[in-house]
């Protein structure tokens, strides 16, 4: 066999396992998002793939090593769909409506890898991700910190502010599919003007209510 057969060869070789490794991958997406991690086995992931259960361990070390490397991947997928969402946009207010346009954007098209950054994120498996991984609530802690910094936002934890607007776009997408919300447009339009007011809120809910009573009297 000359160089360029054993070149062409090997290049077969590569173009497989990545097929397969892909495979695997989709499989345990799927798996993993409609049983839980817990309630999926390395087993029902390969027969899903259509392989054999060691060829699983070829590609992956273990269950878990899959299962973080999976959160990995989705939440790369989510930052890049974020980063471009907010490509051209200035200012806080903007640049917060874009990331939650764009975090709506991405559970549209990738339902499962949405729902797998929310199942997992929360998992013992995933709590402590490598530096190098950046995760999606980055980008909306930083925007926010910026708002407030201008003073476009009132001064709330970051931190806890982008848990509020995460959970309002998860649990407004999955009424949405369950088909409680109506109109798309209206759920992406109304959450976001409800994000804005939490934002933008000077005063306590309690006080504006006092005031406005006092003055029918």
């Amino acid at each position: 066999m000359g160089p360029v057969a054993v070149y062409a060869e090997g290049f077969l070789k590569m173009a497989r396992s990545a097929r397969k490794e892909a495979e695997i991958r989709k499989a345990a997406l799927r798996l993993f998002v409609e049983k839980g991690y817990e309630g999926t086995s390395t087993r029902e992931i390969a027969r899903l793939a259509g392989t054999a259960e060691g060829n699983l361990y070829r590609h992956f070390a273990s269950k878990t090593d899959l299962a973080r490397k999976l959160f990995e991947a989705c939440a790369e997928r989510m930052g890049t769909a974020l980063q471009n969402a907010l490509a051209g946009r200035e200012g806080p207010r903007s640049r917060l409506g874009a990331l939650l346009v764009g975090m709506f954007e991405f559970a549209l098209q990738e339902p499962e890898a949405f729902a797998y950054l929310q199942q997992l994120h929360r998992h013992p498996v995933i709590w402590n991700p490598p530096p190098a991984v950046v995760l999606p609530k980055t980008y909306f802690v930083a925007v926010i910190r910026e708002g407030i910094h201008q003073g476009a936002f009132r001064p709330v934890d970051p931190e806890l502010a982008t848990a509020w607007i995460v959970g309002m776009i998860q649990h407004a997408f999955w009424f949405w599919r369950m088909g409680y919300v109506a109109s798309l447009e209206g759920m992406v339009g109304q959450t976001r003007e409800a994000v804005f007011r939490m934002l933008e809120r000077t005063r306590p809910c309690a006080q504006e209510v006092v005031e406005a009573t006092s003055a029918s009297r």
